[in-house]
């Protein structure tokens, strides 16, 4: 709804370690897919969620074309002003379960501790992190966005807006996509108050 069409291409980082030859290489190896939708608001989520599984478990069997191989194919309108193919990316971090609120982890084999970093930059229009730490603890998110775009009070309202959709999601996963509630309780409210003066 806040892109106003139903074409949805979402960014996605994936590992890109799919060569038994990179096994003993050390680095990051990240590839980046595509997961295109044809978001149709007259579904239902549990049927739009089945299509885009089916559609990106296609894409993963694919996850080793170099993204700027897929750029170049694709060949879209290049501009230093915005990324090829998608501007939006999304990224869930699956965590072991280490507490990332604690300064330091220490197994005994591996220690770890918390680096205060500089903001990050963002390389897209959005980017959403999402850290899935277990099933019976809440996610955490972050939202990096491009400041010459947004402010962050539109971001801010855009993360409210997502965490308001997982939540009626998981209330009824079968509810019609386009009927699903999305506006917080503040923007309701203001809404209401401007067609009820």
């Amino acid at each position: 709804r806040l892109s106003g069409t139903s074409d949805i291409a979402i960014g996605a980082p994936i590992a890109g370690r799919g060569h038994a030859a990179l096994d003993r290489v050390v680095g990051m190896f990240v590839n980046t897919l595509v997961l295109r939708a044809e978001v149709d608001p007259g579904m239902s989520f549990d049927a739009l969620l089945a299509e885009v599984r089916t559609t990106d478990l296609d894409a993963f069997a694919h996850a080793d074309a170099p993204f700027e191989a897929v750029v170049d194919a694709v060949d879209p309108v290049r501009s230093e002003a915005f990324a090829p193919l998608t501007q939006v990316w999304l990224s869930v971090n699956q965590s072991s379960g280490v507490n990332a609120d604690a300064e330091v982890y220490d197994d005994g084999t591996v220690r770890m501790e918390a680096l205060d970093l500089a903001a990050p930059r963002a390389n897209v229009d959005l980017l959403m992190t999402l850290d899935t730490t277990g099933d019976d603890q809440e996610w955490n998110g972050a939202l990096v966005f491009a400041t010459d775009l947004f402010d962050p009070r539109t971001a801010q309202s855009m993360a409210d807006r997502f965490v308001v959709l997982l939540s009626e999601i998981c209330a009824d996963p079968s509810a019609v996509v386009g009927d699903l509630p999305w506006l917080t309780d503040e923007e309701r409210t203001q809404l209401i108050g401007w067609s009820h003066p």
